[in-house]
């Protein structure tokens, strides 16, 4: 098992969606852990959550949280999920100024 970590590093203008380290697919073995990273100055205030996206595998268990205090989520690949899988999720965000809330949806392939 490991840990991937995903930095986001800033926010696409033109349809706020997020740039991620990883271009917004992570491949993940089951039972590998996923650490979200918000980088200075990205545009990322905070993220409000992270989520399955609805009818898809239970990508997650359990579901993401907040690492502590700091601003960084991590969540574990559901151990029995289907090897070769390819998940949907979501991550719900508010910018470093303002309250809109935005989304994106982020890719996780699991390794065969």
């Amino acid at each position: 098992m490991a840990n991937r970590p995903i930095t986001i590093t800033g926010i696409n203008p033109a349809d706020h969606s997020l740039i991620l380290s990883d271009h917004g697919s992570t491949s993940v073995d089951p039972g590998d852990t996923v650490t979200w990273l918000i980088a200075q100055n990205s545009g990322v205030g905070s993220i409000t959550s992270i989520t399955d996206n609805n009818g898809a595998t239970d990508v997650f268990n359990p579901d993401p949280a907040p690492v502590g205090g700091s601003s960084n989520w991590r969540g574990t690949v559901n151990p029995n999920i289907a090897r070769g899988s390819t998940e949907t999720y979501t991550i719900w965000w508010l910018p470093s100024v303002g309250n809109q809330l935005y989304r994106f949806d982020p890719v996780i392939q699991v390794n065969n």
